[in-house]
């Protein structure tokens, strides 16, 4: 529940909505005000790659002649924020989005004109302890074009940024949304072209609450492993974020954690843990890569899961066809005997040398990870030049079937 009250600051209180639209070019009306009935209609973002505001509002270049006082500059930064947190409590769930747009058409003009960084205002955790994107994110629901235009507007993120977005896509268990605005690292995208990994959850199994599958492709699979070290990805499934990783073990790497199943250095390897905010669990899971021959290839126009997948939940154990090899069947479950998942903090974000030497054994404790030497008969193949698992373009198509809870205590439903 956000509770609307004062702005809290030790500053000047900051200048009245027309003082700041006499500071510099004239903004749009100001919020109290109604919009004009020929006002166009709020646009629904269909994609993270299109965004209306950035189109309608391209942020000038500063004018070498312009000189702004750091306090004028400081007195606009506390308006915007203000702003913003009229917009987060008020105006996200109006039937009337018009209200909404000239606030954040207001924000965007003085931010653009004082020099000040709207995506670090919209990051920065001042309403209750959150961020506006955070908030956003819980009212999605009510409001979904609207909240989409405030997350176009806040990237690109910083760290604390990324982490209040995982925090409100988490208490939305919204898969979808996370991976559309799901951040890559540039060196994968230079490693991919312009293509992306595709994961999809089915998170209702029929009769089963605490069951979900997984449908992933993943593409430049060797390509990525042989230049990077690791090919991971991450999804929402039953209120928890998961992170599903191949990576090759590395002695002299702390977040490379390779478990005694590993032979030898540089051994592959596939681990799953739940990040940020999620509860912890304990978990069955059973993650299958089939021959991609025992599907009729896709047209141009299908959906790359559709290639190659074994089912949700299906007959495992059902043996393949003659001309065919057999489904690489890992099994990735706590037991009894060791510790739920518990939720891993990222490499990056430790600060203390010990709690950085301590990393191997927090994966080990904290999530499951195995060889695929040793856990699957014909997991090694997946190492081979040209493998068959692989498919002609190179990519890997796996699908995970998981439940929550303890192995021993339940009817497992992917045996």
């Amino acid at each position: 529940m956000i509770i609307d009250k004062p702005f809290e600051t030790n500053e000047a209180p900051p200048p009245a909505y027309d003082e700041l639209v006499g500071c510099g070019p004239a903004l749009v009306a100001p919020p109290s005000e109604k919009a004009p009935l020929d006002a166009p209609p709020l646009p629904r973002l269909a994609s993270s790659s299109s965004s209306y505001l950035s189109q309608a509002h391209p942020s000038p270049l500063p004018s070498p002649s312009r000189t702004l006082s750091s306090h004028s500059q400081s007195q606009t930064r506390l308006t915007v924020l203000s702003l913003l947190r009229t917009l987060i409590t008020s105006h996200l769930t109006d039937e009337n989005p018009l209200t909404a747009q000239g606030i954040l058409d207001s924000c965007i003009t003085a931010c653009s004109t004082f020099s000040l960084s709207l995506p670090s205002l919209l990051q920065t955790k001042y309403i209750e302890d959150h961020s506006p994107v955070y908030w956003a994110l819980l009212k999605r629901p009510s409001n979904p074009g609207l909240v989409e235009m405030v997350i176009e507007l806040s990237r690109p993120w910083t760290a604390q940024g990324e982490e209040e977005f995982r925090a409100g896509v988490l208490v939305n268990s919204d898969h979808t949304f996370f991976r559309r605005y799901l951040v890559e690292e540039e060196e994968v995208r230079l490693l991919v072209d312009e293509e992306r990994d595709v994961v999809d959850v089915d998170g209702v199994v029929e009769g089963d609450d605490a069951a979900f599958g997984v449908r992933m492709c993943l593409v430049a699979f060797q390509r990525r492993m042989m230049v990077r070290g690791e090919v991971g990805v991450e999804f929402v499934a039953k209120g928890r974020l998961f992170r599903l990783r191949f990576y090759k073990s590395d002695p002299s790497s702390p977040s490379n954690y390779a478990p005694p199943s590993a032979s030898h250095a540089g051994a592959w390897l596939v681990s799953l843990h739940i990040l940020g905010a999620s509860p912890s669990t304990f978990i069955d899971a059973q993650l299958l890569i089939p021959d991609p021959a025992g599907s009729s290839s896709p047209s141009p126009h299908a959906s790359p899961l559709s290639y190659g997948y074994a089912g949700i939940f299906g007959d495992t154990k059902k043996p393949s066809p003659p001309h065919l090899k057999p489904t690489i069947s890992i099994r990735l479950s706590t037991s009894s005997s060791t510790s739920p998942l518990v939720s891993l903090p990222a490499f990056s974000s430790l600060t203390r040398a010990r709690e950085k030497r301590a990393y191997p054994q927090m994966l080990k404790d904290r999530g499951v990870c195995v060889s695929l030497e040793q856990s699957s008969l014909m997991g090694a193949s997946l190492t081979y030049e040209g493998s068959a698992y692989l498919g002609g373009d190179g990519k890997l198509r796996a699908s995970l079937q998981a439940r929550l809870g303890k192995r021993d205590e339940m009817e497992c439903v992917v045996c």
